[in-house]
């Protein structure tokens, strides 16, 4: 479920004149798991938590960003949801880049298109390796699972 990527020094640098800035305090969240992707936010200082519902524990962490990630990519490319919650782990600077701008940028700009290309396919090898580390589920489990 990737939601933050570090994002290619010249893509950072041709995106910047589209963002619009934007401080955020500790604890607030720039966007909510399930919430129509409006655009991504490029982390221009500080970090941000990234969280999910977490099974028995309610919410889990899924990773940290910092400066220098693409948060929503993925869902906005693809005019999706948020995969996951991200809220400022301490006070941030996030540039806000709306999806209708971002498709249009990259429509215009194969090269940039192309590197967006890359990171989600860094992100399918990931997501495969992620799969083949894990056992497959017993039958029993499988079993019970159904009931």
């Amino acid at each position: 479920m990737p939601v933050a990527h570090q994002v290619p020094l010249g893509l950072w640098e041709a995106l910047s004149p589209l963002q619009k800035a934007r401080g955020f305090a500790a604890g607030s969240p720039l966007f909510k798991r399930g919430q129509s992707a409006k655009g991504v936010f490029l982390l221009r200082s500080g970090r941000v938590r990234l969280v999910a519902p977490g099974g028995t524990v309610g919410r889990q962490q899924v990773r940290v960003a910092e400066a220098g990630s693409v948060l929503g990519l993925c869902a906005c490319v693809s005019g999706d949801t948020y995969a996951a919650t991200a809220e400022a782990a301490e006070p941030i600077l996030a540039g806000f880049v709306p999806r209708a701008a971002l498709v249009q940028f990259l429509a215009s700009h194969q090269k940039h298109c192309m590197e967006v290309v890359r990171l989600f396919s860094e992100d399918l090898h990931v997501a495969y390796r992620s799969c083949q580390d894990k056992p497959p589920a017993s039958r029993t489990h499988r079993k019970a699972a159904r009931r």
